[in-house]
């Protein structure tokens, strides 16, 4: 490696406010193959001027951190930076854990904000519980951070319902209660090769589910609103929720009642009293025309 490509790596760390943690000659024990995948093919890791004159090199997923979080610098050769640490996440264990290490480690937001977001793009078992540590956490950046990565699965996991059920009972802040709603998936069905108890207690955290989005249906922020009422199309399948439907349809906000008819035509509610609120949207003149009309659609 370079004296300059040296220099280079040094001005990375700099502006992302990374530097090298490492100790005894090296940052972390990868071996020549992931050293060589982290660095590229022929390419030795630096010295890192930036750690006071230590003999020791500076540790290469440092630099990829610091080169993704370097707007002046997006690639490397052919490949970009974050990609990079996405396929090495992927492919080498020993990156995917000093990742998850280097998260409760690190000082900068950004890098921490960095890490979440490669992490979230990887399904794994690791990752998984990561994000399970962090939303249970005592500290709001943390909650966040593990919410969102809860947000980013494709699939509902019954697994993580204890969780979101208690952040949507005790959560105050609405930036939080938002990510949990979002991280809300529809609920796969209970399947019969559970045992009777498993299936007994998937259902009853299913119920309380649906009784605390009921309950945020009624939140002060609007948004918190509308998401409720928008989820409980999903999770409500007993059609329990007619006098929430019928509220929502009167709500002061007009993008929480655009939201409770939306929700309305997807849960396939049956309910009388929330055909006879619909009714009365429709002939509202105060209404907006394409609200009156969709409520019209849905009673037809």
């Amino acid at each position: 490696m370079t004296k300059a490509k040296a220099n280079v790596n040094d001005t990375f760390l700099s502006h992302a406010g990374l530097h090298c943690g490492g100790s005894r000659g090296r940052c972390f024990c990868y071996s020549e193959a992931v050293r060589g995948q982290l660095w590229g093919d022929g390419l030795r890791s630096p010295v890192n001027s930036a750690c006071g004159g230590q003999r020791h090199a500076v540790c290469p997923l440092d630099v990829l951190l610091a080169q993704a979080l370097t707007p002046a610098a997006k690639q490397i050769g052919d490949e970009d930076a974050r990609q990079k640490l996405r396929n090495l996440i992927r492919e080498q264990p020993l990156v995917l854990h000093q990742l998850i290490d280097r998260y409760d480690k690190e000082a900068n937001v950004n890098a921490r904000q960095l890490i979440v977001s490669l992490l979230s793009n990887v399904e794994r078992p690791e990752i998984l519980a990561f994000s399970k540590r962090l939303a249970t956490s005592t500290e709001m950046a943390q909650r966040q951070d593990g919410l969102g990565m809860m947000q980013n699965l494709s699939v509902d996991l019954p697994e993580l319902h204890p969780i979101l059920l208690q952040t949507l009972a005790n959560e105050k802040a609405p930036a939080l209660l938002l990510l949990t709603l979002g991280a809300l998936k529809p609920p796969v069905p209970v399947t019969e090769n559970s045992s009777k108890e498993a299936r007994a207690a998937e259902v009853a955290q299913q119920v309380a589910i649906v009784t605390q989005l009921q309950n945020l249906s009624k939140n002060i922020d609007p948004e918190v609103r509308l998401q409720s009422i928008l989820q409980l199309a999903q999770w409500d399948k007993a059609d329990s929720s007619a006098q929430y439907w019928a509220q929502a349809l009167a709500d002061s906000s007009s993008q929480v009642r655009q939201a409770a008819v939306t929700g309305i035509a997807q849960s396939g509610t049956q309910s009388d009293m929330v055909k006879v609120a619909l009714i009365n949207m429709a002939h509202n003149l105060n209404e907006a025309p394409d609200t009156r009309g969709n409520a019209l659609q849905v009673v037809e």
